[in-house]
């Protein structure tokens, strides 16, 4: 049950990319981009992820036909043609079905980031992880950014423990309404600190290419994240204790195999890259704090206050990046986008 791209329109199509990547750096018609722009959004009906990779080349048509004669492609938008030959290889071979219905996924997968942290869960199979930003590399990205490095990492250490077959099906579910949308697509420029955001949304859909994977996202309200958001910001408790923490206080909001785990070193590697790479000044980092745990389904209504560090942290001479301040209220959560569908039940949610 596969729908595929015919092999007249894939070799077609696919020479007059081969044409466009040789003229580099001569003016291309507006009404053969035009063509072009239009016949990759025929293939990106069923090839989902290949929106990441056509907004630039719209723009590329609005200069165009600016100019009436035409325009130069740019070095990114060259790099999307690139990309773009790979999903007419993968158009051609066939999609399947499965791939393009409404479907029960086969995991579920809830972040959270803040300034000094990430967070990540599975809400089906239950393993979790955390990650301390290090303090150099503090304050280099917006927390925009974070999110969205946290969902796509989300996938990755989930690719790691479940060695996921073709067609297997993630659910990214977050509270940052920027990073559910970047799942899906975007329109980032390659200048300044958006280069570091089409670098990795590139790598994430190359990734999901290459092992024949399906992500859909969806948001959901803050007040439903106490777990990833424990996870992002507590940084004092060891990986036990906050297991522990979170076992007893949200037990309906997680599975019975709910376990932090250790970073994986190639993971943590990437996640400094990432958060590395082409930064902009932005001053010293921002004070870290502690946001406030609201009363579990069990024991008391706040967390006691540590100040012990784990044992990775004692052999580090950095001392601990936050303090305990006084709790502040929730704010009002944000509307709820359009299209997307939230149920009382997060083990039933389809996508």
């Amino acid at each position: 049950m596969l729908i595929s791209l015919p092999t007249g329109k894939f070799t077609a199509w696919t020479a007059d990319v081969n044409n466009f990547l040789l003229s580099k750096g001569r003016r291309v018609k507006l009404r053969t981009l035009e063509t072009m722009v239009g016949r990759l959004q025929h293939v990106a009906n069923i090839m989902v992820k290949g929106n990441h990779f056509l907004g630039r080349l719209r723009s590329a048509v609005i200069r165009a036909a600016d100019k009436f004669k035409g325009t130069c492609l740019s070095s990114e938008e060259t790099r999307d043609l690139v990309l773009w030959k790979d999903f007419l290889v993968v158009a051609h071979t066939g999609i399947d079905l499965n791939l393009l219905t409404t479907r029960e996924p086969n995991n579920i997968l809830r972040t959270d980031a803040c300034e000094h942290g990430l967070g990540v869960y599975s809400l089906k199979t239950g393993p979790a992880w955390r990650w301390e930003i290090p303090l150099h590399l503090r304050g280099r990205k917006l927390i925009n950014f974070l999110e969205f490095l946290a969902c796509v990492v989300g996938i990755m250490l989930s690719i790691e423990e479940d060695n996921p077959a073709a067609g297997y099906c993630y659910l990214r579910a977050t509270d940052n309404t920027s990073a559910m949308g970047w799942l899906r697509k975007s329109i980032f420029v390659s200048d300044g600190d958006h280069a570091a955001h089409l670098g990795l949304a590139r790598e994430f859909t190359s990734e999901l290419l290459r092992r024949a994977l399906m992500n859909y996202s969806q948001w959901f309200a803050r007040e439903g994240n106490w777990v990833a958001d424990l996870l992002s910001r507590d940084l004092v408790s060891s990986d036990h204790e906050i297991t522990t923490i979170i076992n007893s206080r949200f037990p309906s909001q997680v599975p019975q195999s709910f376990k932090v785990s250790p970073l994986p070193a190639n993971i943590s590697s990437f996640l400094s890259y990432w958060v590395q790479l082409l930064t902009l000044p932005r001053g010293s980092p921002a004070k870290h704090t502690a946001k406030p745990t609201p009363p579990g389904d069990r024991g008391s209504s706040s967390l006691s206050k540590r100040t012990s560090l784990t044992p990775a942290a004692k052999a580090t001479p950095t001392p601990a990046p936050w303090t305990h301040p006084k709790p502040t209220a929730p704010s009002v959560p944000s509307p709820i986008p359009f299209g997307c569908a939230i149920t009382a039940d997060p083990q039933k949610m389809t996508c």
